[in-house]
């Protein structure tokens, strides 16, 4: 698939650490506000009358320009849940570490026998750019998945032939 098929909001989330209930959370912008783009974690989640503080989870965030040579963005912390990326020209990507370990549905859970999240607790908005079509990546690692595998007695995946 050529990069120009492909959304130009696209998370990628996988477990950083299992027993310390950790998800990272890779976030590609394609196009981002060349004046400085604002991303927002959400703090409402449809079903729930509730505002919630999902960026309290948040345990570290960094930020990439990845036009040319990969090179580290410094990150201003407008409010709460509002970052503010500084002018850049060309694709940036956010990396963050998200602790998960809230059994509600309306948030993140992460541990060695299961795993799930709702977007709203793991995935920034990227504000002005709402509107576009994203994708959303689900990946793990090999022994995270054989050890599923092997004590569910799922079928073999091609990773552990």
């Amino acid at each position: 698939m050529r990069s120009a098929d492909l959304p130009a909001i696209q998370y990628t989330v996988w477990p950083a650490d299992l027993h310390a209930h950790r998800f990272h959370v890779k976030l590609h912008i394609a196009n981002p506000d060349p004046s400085g783009q604002i991303l927002q974690m959400p703090t409402w989640i449809q079903g729930s009358y509730l505002i919630r503080d999902f960026s309290k989870h948040i345990e570290t965030i960094e930020a990439y320009s990845t036009s040319g040579e990969k090179k580290k963005l410094a990150l201003e912390r407008i409010d709460n849940d509002q970052w503010r990326l500084p002018p850049n020209n060309g694709p940036v990507e956010m990396l963050t570490t998200v602790y998960a370990f809230d059994s509600s549905v309306r948030a993140a859970y992460l541990d060695t026998e299961r795993a799930f999240f709702n977007s709203t607790s793991l995935c920034f908005a990227v504000k002005g750019q709402e509107h576009l079509s994203c994708s959303l990546a689900i990946t793990t690692t090999r022994t995270c998945i054989c050890k599923s595998l092997d004590r569910t007695n799922h079928i073999k995946s091609s990773q552990n032939r």
